[in-house]
C-alpha cells in the first residue's frame, strides 16, 4: 500500500467527521421560536450569528462594561465616586476644625 492511497483514505474519512444530516448545525429557520442575534459586522463582511444578550449584542461583542450596582462584583459601595467625595469633604472639615481649634 502506498502512502498516497493511505493519505487519500484518511482525508476522505476526516472530511465526513461531524457531518450528519444538516451538517451538524441547526439553521436559523429550524428554531421553533424566533431568536435575536448579535448582528455585529465580522472581518469577513458577514454578520455575527451568536445569540444576543438583553443589550442586543452577544457575549463577545457586548459593548460597554457594566459599572456600579449593575456590575457583578459590586459589594459595599465603599469606593464609589460618591463615597470617595464624602470622605474627601469629611477630611477637609476635620482639617479646618483642627486649624480653628489650634487658633483658640
Amino acid at each position: 500500500m502506498s502512502m498516497s492511497t493511505k493519505a487519500g483514505k484518511l482525508s476522505s474519512a476526516m472530511s465526513t467527521v461531524g457531518r450528519g444530516v444538516g451538517g451538524g448545525r441547526m439553521e436559523i429557520e429550524d428554531y421553533p421560536i424566533p431568536r435575536v442575534y448579535c448582528g455585529a459586522k465580522t472581518r469577513s463582511a458577514g454578520r455575527c450569528h451568536q445569540p444576543a444578550m438583553p443589550n442586543g449584542k452577544c457575549r463577545l461583542h457586548g459593548g460597554k462594561s457594566l459599572a456600579g450596582k449593575a456590575h457583578g462584583r459590586y459589594r459595599t459601595g465603599m469606593f464609589t465616586r460618591e463615597a470617595l467625595a464624602i470622605r474627601r469633604e469629611s477630611r477637609q472639615l476635620v482639617k479646618f476644625a483642627r486649624a480653628m481649634l489650634a487658633d483658640i
